[in-house]
């Protein structure tokens, strides 16, 4: 791949990444329900969700929610299908066109301008550009529990490099009523001096949100 298809490849990834994760100050609408009287991430403006990522990334905003998480019995769902509907709607409502793409643990799955399991018949791994590796998700899931109230997602996004994004989704009666997310600055899911970081275990994934500064806008 040349240098200007790695540039492509580069800039479609991070435009469907700052899809979800760039500053919202627009969310200052609330619902009139009773949750929106405390603090939330989420609001609901006609009808439609909006993020204030100012909070949901912030740190102090991820332990008010762990400790939620905490006190959760969570049921581990292995597939993408398991994930409830009214999560998995609201995750396409995330991104900028609408579909939150993601597979199920060890299926092919876009990895930026490299594509996992793209040619199977070959030893090396396959390049592509997005138009070539477009039938293919640009994350794959690593770990979803579910609780009564609360859900902890974590999976792999393609870019540059991999990365791991968590994401805590609190709900009511079907309804999302707050939220918390990995800061894509956070260094999480970097390859560091040769070595990943990834965790794969809900037992790490846990301990890694709790002991981590998530940072913020």
């Amino acid at each position: 791949m040349s240098l200007s298809l790695k540039a492509i490849a580069a800039l479609s990834s991070a435009f469907l990444f700052i899809a979800f994760f760039t500053c919202n100050n627009d969310a200052i609408e609330n619902d009139t329900s009773t949750h929106q009287k405390e603090y939330s991430s989420i609001s609901i403006v006609k009808g439609i969700y909006k993020i204030d990522t100012n909070m949901a990334v912030a740190n102090w905003y991820k332990e008010k929610l762990f400790k939620t998480l905490e006190t959760e019995n969570l049921v581990d769902k292995k597939t993408v299908s398991e994930i409830p509907g009214f999560i998995k709607a609201f995750l396409d409502g995330t991104t900028y066109n609408n579909e939150f793409d993601i597979t199920d643990p060890g299926k092919e799955w876009q990895e930026g301008g490299w594509v996992i399991g793209f040619d199977k018949e070959k030893k090396n791994i396959a390049h592509a550009i997005s138009s070539v590796a477009k039938p293919f998700p640009t994350r794959q899931l690593i770990y979803c529990g579910i609780g009564k109230n609360i859900a902890l997602i974590s999976y792999y996004i393609g870019g540059i490099e991999t990365k791991q994004h968590n994401i805590i989704i609190k709900f009511e009666n079907e309804k999302i009523v707050d939220l918390w997310f990995d800061y894509y600055y956070s260094q999480f899911g970097y390859s560091l001096g040769g070595t990943t970081n990834f965790v794969t275990s809900k037992t790490d994934i846990m301990k890694y949100i709790k002991n981590t500064n998530s940072g913020g806008c």
